[in-house]
């Protein structure tokens, strides 16, 4: 997916994970899990985070490591755990 079609989605997308990560906790985990989902939806490779991260970033211009947060994002909240403590939440 472009940028610019992920930026019209905006939206649409802050309230699916904000469905789905109601039970992940803190705001901060919020935050990175829709930067996560972001990295999906873009083109390009998925199979690692870094990939994901250098697009991220070049969108964004953050302040932080984009690879280290979403690095401890993805190994402390897994999807499949998500489901499990989320009534209702499905997988796509």
């Amino acid at each position: 997916m472009k940028t610019r079609k992920l930026e019209k989605l905006k939206r649409d997308l802050e309230a699916y994970v904000s469905d789905i990560a109601s039970g992940i906790g803190r705001r901060e985990r919020t935050f990175w899990c829709m930067t996560y989902l972001r990295g999906l939806l873009l083109d390009g490779e998925r199979k690692r985070i870094e990939p994901m991260a250098q697009r991220l970033t070049a969108i964004d211009q953050p302040k932080q490591d984009y690879v280290q947060a979403l690095q401890q994002f993805v190994k402390t909240n897994s999807l499949l755990h998500l489901t499990d403590e989320v009534p209702g939440a499905q997988l796509p």
